[in-house]
């Protein structure tokens, strides 16, 4: 009988035996144990499957392949350019976002980017993509699964945690040790903050075993230590917090592994993470390591030289925030210490290092010691015995064995022979809790180094103390006697004893014990306003002397309130309402509370809520009245103990059936000899009945004007224009009838100042020239002008023959350009300007017709009748040309006699004009441009300084500020008409005396004082006013009120920068701007690499308190990718609500042209202003903002394509 046989090919027998190979070495891998746990502990990664082009290479690696719902994922992304060109512009995306991005990456070098994912709720797919300018040349995919499990309500007793933290130079470090209790493995242990972000992880921790790590100056307050065990359950451990271990500490027992996760050293421009896997170790195990390096400054390093444990990587640079590494591990043999520097160089090519290290112990196996503490618990300051417990475990003679801990020396032993027990003992005095290192090194007879380790812990009784007041705030009026109550609580583990209270009145406790309080209740009181610290001390066992304060913040307040009422006469029909302007001003020093204001008869007028110390508040109720009264206001307030506090005004109500009111308004109030001054009087009929029959008349000036009829309530203007030719201090009288014929008036005071020095002065020299005229016009001689001035017009006829030279002169240059009716024209042009002057003559000549001595005040008469001749000639040619206008508009043949009209022979001495002057070609001699005082809000007595800018076409002369004091509060409108009645020579601070800043010190005032103040500044015979401004002293500057700029002093004109930049070229660019002052700030950023050509001009001026900022630029790019931010701010704008204006853009292609400006001229004057003109693409965004609290003006834009765009942003207060 044959046997069954199968038959195959060599290639089938080939892949059989393949097979067979194959399976059995994967079943010896499944079989064989894992002996080195610690090698296996970190890092832990779990390669995923690698994508690669021919010429990027991808992998992904992650810790783990499953997470709790709600955490994060930590993975590593790492890049290698396996081609032969360098890859520019490399950016690696998530799908929704850029995790990283690189601008170049050599050929063979590599490129490893660390991130997160986001918080993963379920099982997810993630794919990596990394492109090249825009390219994709690589993309990785990976899933995480989700472990739905539940926490443990209740700690997990095997698992804990214990913090620790020290002082390390000038920050802190904070060591965190996880031990597992337990019997069964724990895997993904990890520490998380409050935050819930994860500090630290752990692979897994097997039975026994502990780990410490290492973490910086971050808030280690409410940490949580959790992990899963062999089932998948979470598992949540225990925290425990110890307080800060003195000294150095050597890493921990035999039994543990201690995980430094990392050595963290900081620069100025290179960090240096060095992390490994464990700090001590046995022979023959596997040492992981990493080293990281951060550029933490914000310009990039060149040409980086990374060396870490014979590894080395170099990079051409490292851009801002940005990081590289070196992974690598070996087998350690002896104790071996782990060096990483680097080396780089900045922008102007100086160098910059940086260097760390890291210790990692070999721990033998031949000696074993054991440390103990007698006893191991202990007041603070007692002593306790350490004694540690040698055995040479070994074959060989252990020699020179040398015993120490944090604190120095222990002993020593000159040898142990093999399986010999030795001990050494030391006293210590110990002043708080350690949980210490005794660490032993010995020589084996080949005189080879060994080391073992051992952890002793030693509990000092801690004595604790807490004071807390109630209450810890105390408001009182001066003098007053309160009572505080002081809380002494023991918070230790020993009683306290003979405990005292320093601060206030002495107090003493006898004893205190554990976890108990006490309370003394103590008197206080004081005059001022000031902080207490009171000082509790008390004594525990041994030499334990503890301390608590606490501070208690005294407030004196003076509370007071005051109340004005305008107008304190009231004229008003029956039952009809009117307003009455009520000011409360808080002139104390306490906020009041729930502010109100009442009137006896009517209640409840304004409820004003909270009045801050110097706050005042104006409200205009509504009243009406059916008979005479008087209206009896109060405005009270609730101060911080309760108190009411109160203040009253009053005001006359007259109740009558027909009345009016009279106001006048003049302007300037002041002028020059023979200027054009315009007098407004508005007429209010503010009773019940119409009037009619209203004359508005003047002592001084005469009638003013007239209004046939007024209704109820109505009100009308009547304006009247003089020459000024003197000062007028007048009444004015406004009279009308009522429809039963009765008489109601009002008067008015009229004042007009005549500003003194600017008339003209005789010159004392007779000329007998006679005015001349050529034929393009009219000239008048400066010569006659001087010689009446100094004759005084001698006689009347004088005048009246200069007019009929100066009207017949006048008269023949249009009688050969204008014939008809021309002749008639001039004779009564000439009749007319005769008997005006005659009239005005006559003022200066005495009854019987003889001259008598005129003084200076008739001398300006005499020449403001020449004036008003030259001004009615001006307008005998003025008219005259409107005519020969018009003959031309009709077609009649004009060519010929339009030649002989020209107005060039006018004499410009004269200020005359032959036409109708547009507003824009008006030129100021001298301009107020701002007034600014500071303090705005003075504190009662202190001085205000007043700063004015002013301008003029030349030297300004004199600067002159007039104040005056109102009897009471007086709304702003009612300024205008306030007396200022003292003046302040200002003085040139900055600038030129055409164009500077002029100051004065107005002396302090008492709480409560208002003065109205105005600038007035002479230039030549040019002057101006700004004013009036409303300044009032209060009790204690507002709290809550915004500040106005701080002042910006200044040396010399102030300071200007420009900047003017031309770039043309292609390559890397990088640019970074920033411009800040108190009122401004702007930050430009631009980075990218290609082809680039940009012209810019910036502008910076200052001068007190103005700051002046613009920017023009021109940007053409293309062949690359320029990325871009710019931000305009002006967080002053509309009393400190701010406003920004920001753009950001990312592109390829861009043509751009664009303004800028930011401008503060004072605190209520800014501007903020951004125009633009660009064809791109790629993706730009401009945001607006202004913003605070419930006032929000926010304006978001983004544009991603090709387009072209113009915009243009303006805020201005």
């Amino acid at each position: 009988m044959k046997g069954l046989g199968i038959v195959c090919s060599p290639t089938t027998r080939s892949c059989i035996r393949f097979s067979a190979w194959l399976s059995l070495g994967l079943l010896f891998v499944s079989l064989l144990p894992c002996t080195i746990p610690s090698a296996c502990a970190w890092p832990f990664w779990l390669p995923l499957p690698t994508s690669s082009s021919p010429e990027l290479e991808m992998t992904v690696r992650t810790d783990f392949t499953d997470v709790a719902a709600g955490d994060v994922l930590d993975y590593t992304c790492i890049l290698r350019n396996t081609g032969d060109r360098t890859l520019s512009n490399i950016s690696v995306t998530d799908g929704t976002r850029e995790i990283g991005f690189r601008d170049t990456l050599p050929p063979g070098d590599v490129f490893s980017i660390r991130a997160k994912t986001p918080p993963i709720l379920s099982p997810s797919r993630f794919k990596l993509t990394a492109s090249s300018d825009g390219r994709e040349l690589a993309s990785q995919e990976f899933s995480i699964g989700v472990v739905e499990k539940e926490e443990r309500s209740t700690p997990y007793p095997a698992l804990r945690a214990t913090v620790e933290s020290s002082r390390i130079g000038g920050g802190s470090e904070h060591r965190i040790r996880i031990a597992n209790t337990g019997k069964t493995e724990l895997r993904r242990v990890k520490i998380v903050d409050r935050r819930n972000s994860v500090l630290g992880i752990i692979p897994a921790l097997a039975p026994g075993e502990s780990h410490t790590l290492v973490i910086g100056s971050v808030d280690v307050t409410g940490l949580r230590v959790l992990a899963l065990n062999e089932a998948g359950e979470h598992l949540a451990g225990d925290v425990r917090y110890t307080g800060s271990r003195p000294g150095s500490a050597i890493a921990a027992e035999s039994s543990e592994t201690t995980l430094r996760t990392m050595e963290y050293r900081p620069s100025s421009s290179l960090d240096l993470i060095l992390e490994t896997s464990t700090t001590r170790a046995r022979a023959g195990e596997n040492i992981s390591y990493r080293c990281t390096v951060i550029n933490s400054c914000s310009d990039v390093i060149y040409n980086v030289d990374l060396l870490c444990h014979e590894k080395r990587m170099t990079t051409q640079f490292i851009l801002p925030k940005r990081s590289v590494c070196i992974e690598g591990n070996f087998t350690i043999n002896s104790t071996t210490e782990i060096r990483a520097n680097v080396s780089g160089s900045d922008r102007n090519g100086a160098l910059v290092t940086n260097e760390t290290s890291v210790l990692i112990w070999v721990v033998s196996p031949e000696l074993n010691i054991s440390a103990s503490a007698d006893p191991p618990k202990i007041i603070s300051g007692g002593v306790t015995n350490i004694t540690v417990k040698l055995e040479n475990s070994g074959s060989d003679l252990l020699r020179d064995i040398v015993v120490e801990d944090s604190f120095g020396h222990i002993g020593e032993i000159k040898e142990l022979k093999p399986g010999e027990v030795s001990h050494v003992s030391r006293k210590r005095q110990i002043t708080s809790s350690i949980d210490d290192i005794v660490m032993a090194s010995a020589r084996d007879s080949t005189g080879k180094e060994i080391y073992a380790f051992s952890q002793i812990a030693v509990h000092v009784y801690r004595a604790g103390m807490n004071l807390s007041l109630d209450p810890s705030e105390l408001f009182l009026y001066p003098g007053e006697e309160t009572e505080v109550l002081c809380t002494v609580e023991n918070t230790g583990e020993v009683s306290l004893r003979n405990v005292t209270l320093a601060g206030i009145r002495s107090a003493r406790i006898g004893e205190i014990p554990p976890g108990t309080e006490t309370r003394i209740a103590a008197s206080i009181s004081s005059d001022i306003s000031k902080d207490v610290t009171i000082t509790a001390t008390g004594y525990g066992d041994g030499d334990q002397v503890v301390s608590d304060t606490a501070v208690l913040s005294m407030k004196v307040i003076r509370p007071n309130i005051t109340l004005s009422v305008m107008p304190t006469r009231v004229v008003t029909p029956a039952g009809d309402e009117f307003n009455v302007s009520c000011l409360v001003s808080n002139s104390g020093t306490d906020l009041l509370h729930d502010v109100q204001i009442s009137e006896s008869e009517i209640g409840t007028v304004a409820s004003l809520g909270d009045l801050a110390p110097g706050e005042f508040r104006t409200v205009t109720p509504s009243i009406s009245v059916n008979k005479n009264r008087t209206l009896r206001f109060t405005a009270a307030g609730r101060d911080a103990r309760g108190r009411i506090w109160s203040a009253d005004a009053s005001s006359e109500a007259v109740v009558v059936e027909a009345a009016l009111n009279l106001k006048i308004s003049v302007s300037p109030e002041a002028a020059r000899f023979g200027d054009k001054v315009r007098i407004s009087c508005t007429v209010e009929n503010v009773g019940g009945v119409p009037l009619q029959e209203i004359f508005v008349t003047s002592r001084v000036i005469g009638p003013m004007g007239s209004i046939d009829f007024l209704a109820p309530k109505q009100r009308k203007t009547v304006t009247m224009t003089i020459p000024l030719t003197m000062d007028i201090s007048d009444t004015v009288t406004a009279e009308g009838l009522t429809p039963s014929r009765g008489h109601v008036l009002d008067r008015e005071p009229l004042s007009i100042r005549l500003l003194k020095g600017l008339e003209p002065r005789p010159s004392g020299k007779s000329q007998n020239s006679a005015p001349a005229a050529s034929k393009a016009g009219v000239y008048v001689n400066d010569s006659s002008v001087k010689e009446i001035g100094a004759n005084a017009l001698n006689e009347s006829e004088s005048i009246a023959s200069l007019a009929k030279t100066v009207t017949s002169n006048t008269t023949s240059s249009f009688t050969d350009g204008a014939a008809g009716n021309s002749s008639s024209g001039n004779a009564v042009a000439s009749e007319n300007v005769s008997r005006a002057v005659k009239e005005r003559a006559s003022d200066v000549l005495s009854s019987d017709g003889h001259r008598e001595s005129i003084p200076t005040s008739k001398d300006q008469s005499a020449l403001s009748i020449l004036r008003d001749v030259i001004r009615y000639i001006q307008e005998l040619i003025t008219r005259k040309q409107i005519d020969v206008s018009r003959q031309n508009a009709t077609g009649r043949d004009v060519s010929s006699e339009s030649g002989n009209i020209s107005l060039e022979a006018y004499d410009p001495s004269l200020n005359t004009t032959l036409g109708i002057e547009s507003v824009r070609d008006i030129r100021v001699p001298v301009r107020i441009l701002d007034v600014t005082a500071i303090p705005p809000e003075p504190v009662a007595g202190a001085p205000v300084r007043v700063v004015a800018h002013i301008r003029g076409d030349s030297d300004v002369d004199t600067v002159v500020l007039e104040y005056g004091v109102a009897d009471q509060s007086i709304a702003r409108a009612d300024m205008v008409n306030m007396k200022r009645t003292s003046q302040i020579k200002m003085l040139l601070e900055s600038g030129s005396k055409s164009d500077g800043y002029w100051s004065c010190l107005i002396p302090g005032q008492s709480a409560g004082t208002i003065l109205g103040i105005s600038v007035r500044a002479e230039c030549g015979q040019s002057s101006a006013e700004d004013g009036p401004y409303m300044l009032q002293w209060v009790s204690q500057a507002p709290s809550r009120r915004p500040s106005p700029l701080p002042e910006t002093k200044t040396k010399g004109d102030g300071m200007l920068y420009i900047e003017s930049t031309t770039v043309s070229g292609r390559g890397e660019v990088s640019i970074r701007d920033t411009f800040m002052e108190n009122s401004m700030s702007y930050e430009e950023d631009l980075k990218g690499s290609g082809s680039l050509d940009m012209e810019s001009v910036r502008c910076m001026e200052k001068s007190n308190p103005t700051v002046n900022f613009t920017e023009i630029k021109d940007i053409s790019f293309d062949g690359g990718v320029l990325k871009g931010f710019k931000r305009f701010d002006s967080p002053v704008f509309h009393g400190g609500m701010g406003a920004s204006i920001t753009e950001r853009f990312n592109m390829s292609q861009l043509d751009k042209s664009e303004r800028g400006m930011i401008r503060s001229i004072n605190y209520r004057n800014n501007t903020v202003a951004f125009s633009t003109e660009q064809a791109f693409e790629g993706m730009w965004n401009t945001r607006t903002e202004y913003s605070k609290f419930s006032k929000k003006m926010k304006a978001d834009q983004r544009l991603n394509g090709s387009f072209q765009i113009q915009k243009n942003i303006k805020f201005q207060d």
